[in-house]
């Protein structure tokens, strides 16, 4: 095969992902979270990480069955993730239970020498702030995607869907986080 052929056979790759990405919708009000580092005019936008996790992860979303990441706040004040068993292809995520956890983080000021802010140190933090909540994302997205696929191969089996458990996926979960964002990861 010569290069011409392998390369638009990779470009072909390259655009099937895209439309997989294409195939998951965000909706719900945690999208339009932000946090503002304080002392600066830096902002973190939820969309914008959702739509990076999403891009990024669309192809083990679609093959576990998300079709919806719904952002809105979830009543249950113990729970970051939900998977209702009657939304087929739907999965909830509470952004601004994540977006509240760092916020609660963040010191008042960035400041070295008592009157200027810092830029390395603004840079520093916010690439911090990103890579926490970005593993927050991942990890609770991909165990709500465990549940979803856990939920299809029972219904096809003619089983409950209380049948399934929430360790395989919370473990499954803190496996793919360590592996793309693990914690104590330097930036």
């Amino acid at each position: 095969m010569n290069w011409y052929k392998i390369s638009q056979h990779v470009f072909q790759q390259y655009e099937e992902l895209a439309n997989q990405a294409d195939m998951i919708t965000i909706t719900g009000t945690g999208q339009s979270e932000t946090i503002n580092i304080p002392g600066t005019s830096v902002n973190i936008n939820a969309r914008e990480l959702l739509e990076r996790a999403k891009s990024q992860i669309s192809s083990i979303l679609v093959q576990n069955g998300v079709r919806e990441i719904d952002t809105s706040p979830i009543a249950d004040m113990g729970a970051q993730g939900l998977k209702i068993s009657h939304e087929p292809g739907k999965i909830h995520i509470d952004i601004r239970k994540i977006f509240n956890l760092a916020k609660s983080a963040l010191p008042p000021t960035i400041q070295t020498d008592g009157t200027n802010v810092d830029p390395d140190m603004i840079t520093h933090l916010t690439q911090q702030i990103n890579h926490w909540i970005l593993g927050e994302i991942y990890e609770t997205t991909y165990h709500e995607s465990v549940h979803e696929k856990d939920m299809y191969a029972l219904m096809q089996q003619g089983q409950p869907f209380t049948d399934v458990q929430e360790h395989p996926a919370e473990q499954q979960g803190k496996q793919f986080r360590e592996k793309y964002f693990p914690l104590n990861q330097h930036i």
